[in-house]
């Protein structure tokens, strides 16, 4: 396929969508072992309703890999740039869920030097480290990798997983907007209010399964809603009988 073929910088489209399946598996690994060691418990660091993964890693690591020149002609270069981009892109990627969704998956707010509570700054000393890491040393040992295995059958299973994540990422879409509208925190499409989703019988099974508050909170145990006193996990709301409570959410 000549799509995966085409080339961004040094690599292919093909070795960059490796890489962002590498890095959001490793996200969600690395995600899973650090709740681990804070808390004592294994808790759920997904991105997404299904698949294993923690996209913003990804994304983290494949613009690690196409940065120009001018940024990796020396480590602390590299190190730097690194910190500044894993830190732009984890508040662009904070504020546009909060502006869509009126939650957030992280908040560093409790955390001192923290900015809005969507960046802290070890966290982005992590992301000059991660962004080395993958430029010096992943990223081309994933494309030695790739091309020890047969082309066309890496093709066409990288297709495949190109439909599945999009599949995963509108079902994720869809059910935190249900979970939102649900609980009165955003208003939503139209077509997913409750009124419109119990009108449609297939959306209404999905409504009290896949979407149900209990897998909701299950996948995303840290999803916070805003309340007049700061960010506050939705777990926490649902039990104190806040959520869905309109006076309660600000």
């Amino acid at each position: 396929m000549r799509f995966w073929q085409s080339r961004l910088g040094h690599y292919r489209i093909f070795d960059l969508f490796g890489l962002l399946v590498f890095g959001s598996v490793f996200g969600l690994a690395f995600e899973t072992l650090y709740m681990f060691i804070m808390k004592g418990e294994w808790f759920s660091r997904r991105g997404l309703l299904f698949l294993p993964l923690c996209p913003l890693y990804g994304i983290a690591l494949t613009i690690s890999a196409v940065l120009p020149a001018v940024c990796r002609k020396t480590i602390l270069r590299l190190w730097l740039t690194g910190c500044l981009a894993g830190s732009m892109l984890e508040y662009l990627a904070s504020f546009l869920m909060e502006k869509t969704f009126s939650l957030r998956w992280w908040d560093y707010s409790y955390w001192p030097y923290n900015l809005n509570g969507r960046i802290w700054l070890p966290m982005s000393l992590v992301w000059g480290l991660v962004v080395i890491a993958c430029n010096r040393w992943v990223a081309p040992w994933l494309v030695r990798t790739l091309k020890k295995i047969p082309q066309k059958l890496t093709e066409v299973f990288f297709a495949l997983l190109l439909i599945l994540i999009i599949m995963d990422v509108s079902l994720t879409t869809i059910g935190i907007y249900r979970f939102a509208n649900r609980h009165e925190i955003i208003q939503g499409p139209d077509w997913l209010s409750t009124d419109s989703v119990n009108q449609k019988p297939w959306l209404k099974e999905l409504d009290q399964t896949l979407f149900s508050d209990h897998n909701i909170y299950k996948i995303f145990p840290y999803m916070a809603a805003k309340t007049p006193t700061g960010w506050e996990r939705v777990t926490i709301l649902e039990q104190s009988g806040r959520l869905g409570r309109p006076d309660q959410l600000d």
